[in-house]
């Protein structure tokens, strides 16, 4: 899977002459490698029918039952993958290749491109409430009730391993970041 960004490539190389930068990204990748890991070792002991359940069911039982030992599992779980997605959307930040609002909140999203911009519903989406009538969040919201814990774990996967794609493709004064994202 491909994540489609938006950026300017030569843009992004200049931008990376500066040694704040690549401190950044390198504390961010490992704080976001760490946050995933802890999520996948709690994904890889889930039975296969809690991967299936969708963001609104798990929203739904919590609200019908409260926090209990079934779904609080899955509410560490999510929120490992989610502080992962913030720090990756932020390197994106920084990277200058954030896509636009327009393609990530447009209501004829691709199906193809959710999982590719997961890491911006989910960071737009930690600990706050927005307006209900507002339209970015209405389709944000509907976007991530739909998303599976399967489709959080790969997706969070894929974009930590288009991020290392990244990084790799902008050689220029790189060398002493690849160590880090191995």
């Amino acid at each position: 899977m491909s994540v489609a960004v938006v950026g300017n490539n030569q843009a992004t190389q200049e931008r990376f002459m500066n040694d704040d930068d690549k401190r950044e990204i390198i504390q961010l990748f490992l704080v976001a490698k760490y946050e995933f890991n802890l999520g996948k070792k709690a994904y890889n002991k889930l039975d296969s029918s809690k991967i299936i359940l969708k963001m609104i069911d798990i929203n739904e039982d919590i609200k019908k039952n409260g926090i209990n030992e079934n779904n609080k599992k899955l509410i560490f779980l999510i929120s490992h993958f989610s502080s992962s997605c913030l720090r990756l959307s932020t390197i994106y930040e920084v990277l200058n290749l954030k896509p636009k609002d327009k393609d990530l909140y447009s209501k004829l999203i691709k199906q193809s491109n959710k999982l590719d911009y997961l890491c911006f519903y989910l960071r737009d989406n930690i600990a706050h409430k927005e307006p209900e009538d507002n339209d970015t969040h209405i389709i944000r919201q509907n976007l991530i009730d739909k998303l599976t814990v399967k489709d959080i774990y790969e997706g969070t996967f894929n974009t930590i391993n288009k991020i290392i794609q990244i990084i790799r493709s902008i050689k220029k004064n790189f060398n002493d970041i690849i160590k880090y994202i191995k």
